[in-house]
Formats: structure tokens, sequence, C-alpha cells
């Protein structure tokens, strides 16, 4: 008797965990699809120049990508030199000072000061070599683009966090931080460079597993913070073996993972870093390689080192 009584206790007890638990693990979410519906229909409706997602600067990369769209995952893939800083700069400047938009940029390898100087040179349209001595070699007109470019910098919602070692409990930290102070407004985020984030310890024997799990962590923030995250990538070096050198998806560094969790991936490409009698010079090629429901190609750009400028051609 004794026994079936402490049974019936065991039992309600069970039960009455699995109900708190219950309670306290689950949200309101019931799957209802009424406000997908909701959304959609809104979606259709606005005119947004062609594109469903924010601009990324680039015209046809927009077409291509139907612009930035909030729950994505994107990962630009490079070599060492084909300009991937200065793309995370021009699309900064294209997100935060054009449209008005956070920007969120976690520059593992670079100062925040390096990236700033990288973006006064662009927006201002400034030569990088009189960068190194303004004093001495800005002229008047210099120190007036300079200045504009400050201010327009300093007005606009770019978020720089520049320390060398972070996981991805210091990224969301940080990004939600952002968040809080622009609600409601399409938050891009970058991770330069995706190789450099800090992963599990425990996993620090198998950096394919581990760059696997960054990856899906970062898929699962775009989602939860309902922003669009563009990871750069390392690419492996046997790119440089072969003698079409233009990278593949294949060569994304500890890529498994990484190629199932990206919405898209893009390669960066320039000619003249193996060929430099090219006529290709200041030809930048951005190789979309996946792209869930878009279109794969090339996209050919004209990147003007000297000013850190990546621009559209043909347009």
């Amino acid at each position: 008797l004794i026994d079936s009584d402490f049974d019936q206790f065991n039992n309600d007890l069970i039960n009455n965990l699995s109900s708190i638990s219950d309670k306290t693990s689950l949200d309101s979410d019931d799957g209802n699809i009424k406000q997908a519906l909701y959304n959609v229909f809104n979606d259709m409706q606005t005119a947004n120049k062609g594109i469903k997602g924010a601009s990324s600067g680039f015209k046809m990369l927009d077409q291509y990508i139907n612009g930035f769209q909030k729950k994505k995952l994107i990962v630009i893939g490079a070599r060492p030199a084909m300009g991937k800083s200065a793309m995370v700069t021009n699309i900064a400047e294209a997100h935060s000072i054009k449209n008005n938009l956070p920007t969120v940029i976690f520059s593992l390898e670079m100062s925040s000061e390096e990236m700033v100087e990288r973006m006064i040179t662009s927006v201002g349209v400034i030569n990088s070599t009189l960068m190194r001595d303004p004093m001495t070699m800005f002229t008047e007109k210099h120190w007036e683009k300079a200045s504009q470019s400050i201010g327009a910098i300093g007005n606009s919602k770019i978020h720089i966090f520049d320390k060398a070692t972070v996981d991805m409990a210091y990224i969301k930290q940080k990004c939600r931080l952002v968040q809080r102070k622009y609600p409601g407004e399409h938050m891009v985020v970058f991770i330069d460079y995706l190789q450099l984030i800090k992963g599990d310890p425990k996993l620090e024997g198998n950096k394919n597993i581990q760059i696997g799990e960054i990856s899906k962590a970062l898929k699962v923030m775009s989602k939860e913070l309902d922003c669009t995250v563009i990871a750069l990538s390392q690419l492996s070096r046997r790119v440089e073996e072969r003698q079409d050198k233009r990278p593949m998806q294949s060569d994304l560094r500890d890529s498994g993972q990484v190629e199932q969790d990206a919405d898209i991936i893009g390669m960066l490409y320039r000619d003249e870093v193996y060929n430099p009698n090219t006529d290709q010079k200041d030809v930048m090629e951005l190789i979309i390689v996946k792209n869930r429901g878009g279109r794969l190609g090339t996209i050919n750009l004209k990147f003007q080192k000297e000013i850190s400028k990546i621009i559209d051609v043909n347009y």
C-alpha cells in the first residue's frame, strides 16, 4: 500500500513538473499562418524599386538576390587582396548612409579606426595614399570632402566592434544592443570574417565541425533578430593550384555546414591579382554560386582600390 502511494505521488510529481516545463519552455507561437499571409500580402503591395529587400547599393546584385532580405545568411568568400573589406564598407555606406538603416560590423582583423578611414576615403572619394599624411598632402578641397564624409558617417547608424576575439554569445549580445536602439528597423550584420569567431572549445580538434556550429548559430540569429547576416569567409589555398583561379563553392574553408546554412553564397575574384597584365584591370567579379530561389551567375563591378570604392558597371 505504501509502495502504491509512493508511485502515485511520483507520477503526480512528474506530471506537474512536465506541465510547468511546458508552460515555461514554449512560447506563444501556435503555428498560425495568418500573420505570415498578412506579411506576404503587405510586401506585395509595397513598391521598393522592383526589389523586396533593402538595397545593397549595387543594382545588378539587387536584381540577383532581390535586395538584402531579413532572416537570411549570406556568405562572401575570397582569397586575400580581393576586396572583402571594401565590400563591407561600401555596403555599409549604402545601407546606413543612403538608406538610413542600422549596420553592425564585427571587424576581427582591422581596428575601428582602419575601417572608418576606409569609409572616409570611399564616401569622400579621396585617394587613400593622401590619408597617410593629410596635414602635408591634403588640399582645401580634400579637407572639405573629408569633413563632409566624417559628418555623414558620424550621423549614420553604423556600429563597429573590433574586439579581436569574439564568440557567438558576444556577437548576439552586441546585435541585440543595437537592435534595441533601432526597434523595427532592418539591421544588416557583417562578420569579418567567419573563421576568426571563437568556437566551442570542446570542438577545438575539428575545425570543420566548429565552423559548422558557428554558421548554424549565425543562421539562427538572422531569424531570431529578423536581420540580414553577411559573413565573410576565407577560401582554401586549393584555388591557387588551379589554372582558372576563380573560386567555387567547394573552396569555402572548413565549408561543409556553411554551404548548407547559407541562403546566398558569393565569391569575389579580381584577375589582376594573379595576372598584372590582364585587360580586366579594376574589374571585380562577384560570382553568385548559391542563391535559394534566385539567379546564379557573375556580376561585374568596378573596384577603385585607391579610394576603396566599388561601383556598378553598365549602369
